[in-house]
């Protein structure tokens, strides 16, 4: 799993700098649950830590720890 945060911010959709975290964590679960009908695979866009920076703690936390590909079991 790749923590580097270059890596993050690089891969990060060109909206994200310009949203709150609570529109990003809408946007994260509409990518999350995009699934393609016809091979049954949930593909996210995500990458595998996200980081938000939290202004109370003057600091970026996680977000959200996903692997990047799920099997859906309903369709296979």
């Amino acid at each position: 799993m790749i923590k580097d945060r270059d890596f993050v911010q690089s891969n990060l959709p060109p909206y994200a700098s310009r949203k709150s975290n609570r529109e990003l964590r809408r946007l994260l679960h509409l990518e999350f649950f995009k699934t393609d009908l016809i091979t049954g695979i949930r593909s996210s866009q995500l990458v595998p830590y996200l980081f938000l920076y939290n202004p109370r703690r003057k600091k970026a936390e996680e977000l959200i720890k996903v692997p990047g590909t799920f099997i859906n079991s309903d369709i296979n």
